[in-house]
């Protein structure tokens, strides 16, 4: 059964910027393989949510990567997914400011 992969307000913020940055700086071509990339990791997460580690940092989440360069983070609810961000991997995981209380 596959769960539904929802994007809290920060993760779609986050997103944009990522494809902001993609249109200023690279080829129409690298932001769609991007956005096909992170589609096919959410339809990947959907159908196994366990399937990728937790991110040691703030556990429960689970650290997902799209490529090298972006990772996101989710939590498994009851009956959906819900992304809290988006990031690059050299941004300081430290630093994560989430929309939701993790238990």
């Amino acid at each position: 059964m596959s769960l539904p992969v929802i994007l809290t307000d920060r993760a779609i913020q986050d997103l944009d910027e990522c494809v902001r940055y993609l249109s200023e700086n690279w080829s129409n071509q690298v932001k769609v393989d991007f956005l096909i990339k992170l589609e096919n990791k959410f339809e990947q997460v959907s159908e196994m949510p366990y399937s990728n580690p937790v991110f040691e940092l703030h556990p429960p989440l689970r650290r997902a990567l799209v490529n090298r360069q972006i990772a996101f983070f989710y939590l498994i609810e009851e009956n959906q997914i819900r992304v809290a961000r988006i990031r690059s991997t050299r941004q300081n995981p430290d630093a994560f400011d989430l929309d939701f209380p993790t238990p």
